[in-house]
């Protein structure tokens, strides 16, 4: 029974990223996933749910990575406020090591992202918004204590610079060649370049205000 679910998200999943979820039918995914024409709607009920599973198949896993890696963060740093780049590399780190997953599983992962934008965007907003933000409060919270200089408007925006910097940094199979980059071919090299966004990104969040007259 877990066989033939896994089966279809798997399926689902490579199918969604090679053609557009817009352009796979059900009926194309079940005849992938060799199961029923019954077994999607035994298992997810139909294909909006179907699409909600395959993405979170890959996103709970990795926000639930990131909220265990902050845990542990503010238990190191109590009673004191937790490192700026330790909360960041808990926030980046998994997600651009997902990203960047060798064997042709990360970049087929930021193609079904993509597809997931531009083909499903009210699913997309709607479960984006569930799981996510829950994840992102916890994170500012934790960068408001070791920010305090920070307004709270100020930081939300910084947030946004954030996830915005690792939205971009996340097509790592695709970087600027011309200025010079190199997608990163091995573990090391992916610590590496989240090593240097962690920097850059703290760097950024870190600065003072503008001093306003």
């Amino acid at each position: 029974m877990a066989d033939t679910k896994q089966q279809i998200l798997d399926a689902a999943e490579r199918l969604f990223a090679e053609r557009g979820i817009a352009a796979t039918s059900l009926r194309a995914v079940m005849a992938a996933a060799h199961v029923n024409p019954a077994a999607v709607h035994y298992h997810f009920g139909g294909r909006e749910a179907l699409i909600e599973a395959v993405v979170l198949q890959r996103l709970r896993p990795l926000n639930a990575e990131r909220l265990a890696r902050l845990d542990e963060v503010e238990a190191r740093a109590r009673p004191d406020a937790p490192p700026v780049e330790a909360v960041l590399d808990a926030f980046l780190a998994p997600a651009l090591r997902l990203a960047c997953a060798p064997g042709g599983e990360g970049e087929r992962l930021m193609r079904l992202l993509g597809r997931f934008y531009h083909d499903a965007a009210d699913v997309a907003r709607t479960l984006f918004e569930r799981e996510f933000r829950p994840v992102l409060e916890r994170f500012s919270a934790a960068l408001a204590r070791s920010l305090p200089h920070l307004a709270a408007e100020a930081l939300a925006w910084r947030m946004q610079f954030v996830v915005g910097a690792m939205a971009h940094t996340m097509t790592c199979r695709e970087p600027i060649t011309w200025l010079g980059g190199r997608p990163p071919e091995t573990p090391a090299a992916v610590e590496r370049l989240a090593r240097d966004l962690v920097r850059f990104v703290a760097a950024g969040l870190s600065a003072e205000t503008e001093v306003r007259a």
